[in-house]
């Protein structure tokens, strides 16, 4: 009965929320470099292409610097109305989101030491990631990638993880077995080993 009762109790937070079926999200301020430009249009573009049963993309973060255009065309878009959804969640409703999602998608033009996806990983959700190299070094082959600026590519791997569910299913069970998740400490190392690097080449360069 817990159990049932905490269930319905995230169904009416996901209501609330505005969803209404299967979704993916994407997690993390609405900025520029976050590149929800790509994510927009790739979504456009499966309509474009009659994909009926697309699931709900949600962006999930603060509105940041110069993205206002972007978030009222968005908005205007009657096209995606109540398809794609910008959400400013609590921390126990992103904890829902996280926990009920296909999947996450996060298409960064670039990225320094990503939090949102060893977070998606740590939830034991698959991510679609752009094809850049911090992203690389954290995901790993646990998760597939897309050059940024793919409109098209984006377009075909979400489609494929939303309707290809057994093989969604097959790379939550290897994280879930394999994926690591990197702790406070071990991130601390890898950053002094890397200004450590950064030095001694600075360094032998002087030589």
């Amino acid at each position: 009965k817990q159990r049932e009762g905490k269930q319905k109790q995230e169904e009416k937070e996901l209501e609330q929320l505005g969803v209404t079926g299967p979704f993916i999200i994407a997690v993390g301020s609405i900025e520029i470099r976050k590149n929800h430009e790509t994510l927009y249009q790739a979504y456009l573009r499966l309509l474009e292409q009659e994909e009926e049963a697309l699931p709900q993309l949600i962006f999930v973060g603060y509105p940041g610097w110069k993205t206002e255009e972007l978030i009222q065309t968005i908005c205007k878009d009657e096209r995606i109305w109540d398809k794609i959804l910008i959400r400013t969640p609590t921390d126990e409703q992103l904890d829902i989101l996280y926990r009920n999602c296909l999947f996450t998608v996060l298409a960064s033009q670039y990225e320094g030491w990503s939090l949102t996806l060893p977070e998606s990983l740590n939830y034991g959700k698959f991510c679609i990631a752009s094809k850049v190299e911090p992203l690389i070094e954290i995901g790993k082959d646990f998760i597939d990638y897309v050059h940024p600026w793919d409109v098209a590519g984006w377009a075909e791997k979400m489609l494929f993880y939303s309707t290809h569910l057994e093989e969604l299913k097959k790379k939550e069970k290897r994280i879930a077995k394999e994926w690591h998740a990197i702790t406070w400490e071990e991130c601390a190392n890898q950053v002094a080993d890397y200004l450590t690097d950064i030095m001694e080449e600075r360094d032998g360069s002087k030589r």
